[in-house]
């Protein structure tokens, strides 16, 4: 019998989804995570997954991982000492950037750049010098090169070394060369190349994303090669998968050339995760909201796919990395809720994280989150959590909010508890607009997707807030992002700075380039995983007047290119893409093709989740003290287990599984759809968005003062 196993190791907790005899069978689990080592989370969950499946380890031939190992790292500056090999002039380029300054007028901001990357000391300039043609305008010496490694490695101790030379996307191999010379003198020692990294155009852009894979190889190398080992001395004998920043899965043997392609592994599991359940579903115009335990992630999902990124913000750094456009707030279960300077009361971007977690944990932490203000208000009725492994104790939330949040301000518990709730509710509402409204899309044309552990909890907040009226519930929502790393196909993208104007005979050169690629990318797929069952190929132009700055992307044929009419259908759909884009065109310019973009997927199959999984066993009703805003107290809900759900129910009520909790307030309606998931509809115009004043007593937490913020 085969076993698939998708295995998303999260701030607190860890998910894993196993598919078991042939994938007829879909079990979840749930284990605590460990940020001091997470291959201890991923082998206990891996483990704990197996024996509820009733499989072993011999079976596993799917184990897909997504990883937050790369990010912590950038985000927590505890990546390797970097050394950088640049050309003469540019020692300077990771600190100047592009002078750009997100505050204008303040003269405290600190450097917009990521300078921590590698420091000025661990710089050095070599003569070698190409010019924008691929042409060796200057060389240096074996001898100057190698003193220039030999001060790195012997004097500054760096780890590895990032080699980003002028224009080096235009002739690779001499980057190529040096890092082989490196590699033969420094074995230890790990080397990114630019040219491989990141072959575009713009040296600081290139030098960051070059720069951040050499910060975070080491780290992601000894992690993957720990887990590795311990997955043969557990009997798994498969090829570990891990997820990509854009969505696709690759062997984690291949990261040690490029390991900066897993940076964002951890958030692509629920973008795909969502757009693959939500096509399965019907629903193929959603916004999804991934609560977890330290973060919020929203992506939108149009027309059936998430939208992929060419420069995203990685912290509060801008980092050129093709990756799933994800929105991310610092809004989680585990998010501490704080009365500021002010008095204001504010939630997150701290958290309590897995240890000492919330207090309700009770191991030790005394700050109230998120967690303990749904404790407190009776939408986290059931006391315990993930799959029954940690309990929860009321008394601990209600003393923390109390003695925190509450007493300051001269309020109930009840009602801070309600505040510390509207405040994370408006955060995430916040970030839902950052990828809709901001960007003119009407977010009330979407259902509303919630996910993740705590996700479903705040649904019907985050949609009064927004105006969205439907809300559609996964069958397993809290593991919905190791559902995505099963449900990945695999993906090469390649992206790459080709110069060219809107002639025959330069297109033509054009056309060879991108047969060359096309295979190539195309290998690369075949390598990265072998079970796919068909393989499309994408290929764009990046395009523009000349003179601008920057490019549109026109999807392209390419075989109509080497047509004689090519430089004139060219033209005119890239005028009619730039008019449909910015209302007007430019007749008068020439029009060139700056560079290409390649996109192989192989699509890979895997059986939709599914509501028949639930534990008739477990099927229960109660009924518990509910706080309800509208009323601004406590009212009698039902307490009903999903598997005794089987056609409606109006709120206040609480619909519990083990992966998460489902929260209906009054004025929805939740109603049993298709596949196992449920559908939360709106009945009546709800009162909760207009309690702040009287319930809170002056706190900030309402939607419109997020804006401001």
């Amino acid at each position: 019998m085969s076993t698939w196993v998708g295995i998303d190791v999260g701030g607190t907790f860890t998910d894993v989804v196993v598919y078991a005899e042939n994938g007829a069978r879909m079990t979840t689990t749930k284990v605590q995570s460990t940020p001091e080592d997470p291959s201890i989370a991923f082998m206990n969950g891996l483990q704990t997954g197996l024996q509820k499946a009733g499989s072993t380890p011999q079976e596993v031939s799917r184990l897909v991982h997504g990883s937050t190992v790369g990010i912590n790292a950038f985000l927590q500056r505890r990546g390797a000492r970097v050394g950088v090999i640049c050309t003469t002039g540019f020692a300077d380029t990771l600190a100047i950037g592009r002078a750009k300054r997100k505050r204008m007028y303040d003269f405290r901001l600190d450097y917009q750049t990521p300078i921590f990357l590698a420091q000025r000391q661990d710089t050095v300039e070599i003569a070698t010098r190409l010019n924008p043609q691929g042409q060796l305008t200057a060389s240096s010496s074996q001898a100057e090169i190698d003193e220039a490694v030999d001060y790195l490695v012997n004097d500054q101790g760096v780890d590895s070394i990032a080699l980003n030379l002028l224009f080096s996307y235009t002739a690779p191999k001499v980057e190529q060369d040096i890092a082989a010379r490196i590699n033969a003198r420094y074995p230890h020692i790990y080397v990114s190349c630019s040219s491989v990294i990141d072959p575009r155009v713009r040296e600081y852009e290139r030098l960051v994303v070059t720069a951040l894979d050499a910060y975070i190889r080491p780290l992601v190398s000894r992690y993957v090669q720990k887990l590795r080992a311990k997955l043969t001395d557990f009997d798994v004998h498969q090829p570990l998968y891990m997820m990509e920043s854009h969505g696709g899965i690759i062997d984690a043997e291949l990261l040690e050339e490029a390991a900066v392609s897993v940076l964002m592994s951890g958030l692509a599991g629920g973008a795909i995760g969502a757009a693959k359940v939500g096509g399965v579903l019907g629903e193929r115009n959603l916004l999804s909201v991934d609560m977890g335990g330290t973060s919020t992630d929203v992506i939108l999902i149009d027309n059936g796919a998430s939208a992929l990124s060419d420069e995203g913000a990685v912290g509060s750094f801008d980092v050129r990395l093709p990756s799933v456009d994800v929105h991310t707030v610092g809004a989680g279960g585990g998010s501490i809720g704080e009365l500021d300077i002010s008095g204001g009361l504010k939630v997150g971007p701290e958290s309590a994280g897995a240890d000492p977690g919330p207090a309700c944990y009770g191991h030790g932490g005394t700050l109230p989150t998120v967690t303990d203000a749904n404790v407190v208000l009776g939408y986290l009725p059931n006391e315990e959590l993930a799959d029954g492994s940690m309990s929860l104790s009321r008394e601990l939330a209600e003393e923390a909010i109390s003695k925190k949040i509450a007493e300051p301000l001269g309020k109930t518990t009840a009602e801070a508890a309600w505040a510390i709730h509207r405040v994370a509710v408006a955060g995430m509402a916040n970030a839902a607009r950052v990828v809709s409204i901001k960007r003119g899309i009407d977010v009330r044309d979407y259902a509303l997707f919630p996910c993740g552990g705590a996700g479903p909890m705040h649904a019907c907040g985050i949609a009064d807030e927004l105006g969205i009226d439907t809300i559609i519930i996964p069958p397993f929502p809290g593991v919905l992002s190791a559902y995505g790393l099963l449900a990945s196909d695999t993906v090469t993208n390649v992206w790459k700075t080709w110069h060219t104007r809107l002639v025959h005979d330069e297109l033509t050169l054009l056309h060879a380039e991108l047969a060359r690629a096309i295979s190539e990318a195309q290998d690369q797929t075949d390598c990265k995983a072998a079970d796919s069952e068909e393989v499309v190929t994408s290929v764009t132009l990046s395009m523009r007047y000349l003179g601008q700055s920057h490019e549109l992307d026109l999807p392209i044929d390419i075989d109509p290119i080497l047509n004689a009419e090519a430089p004139a259908s060219l033209r005119s759909d890239f005028d009619e893409m730039h008019f449909d884009r910015y209302g007007q065109l430019d007749d008068r310019s020439e029009c060139e093709i700056t560079g290409y973009k390649i996109a192989v997927t192989g699509y890979r199959p895997v059986p939709p989740p599914s509501g028949e999984n639930f534990d008739d066993s477990a099927a229960t009703e109660t009924s518990a003290p509910f706080w309800d805003p509208a009323k601004n107290s406590y009212v009698k809900a039902r307490i009903i287990n999903r598997s005794a759900f089987t056609e409606s129910i109006a709120g206040p009520a609480v619909i519990e599984q083990a992966d998460t909790t489902i929260v209906v307030q009054s004025g929805w309606e939740a109603h049993l759809a298709n596949h196992g998931s449920i559908k939360i509809s709106k009945i009546a115009v709800s009162s909760s968005l207009n309690v702040e004043t009287e319930a809170t007593g002056g706190t900030r937490t309402s939607a419109e003062d997020h804006q401001l913020l």
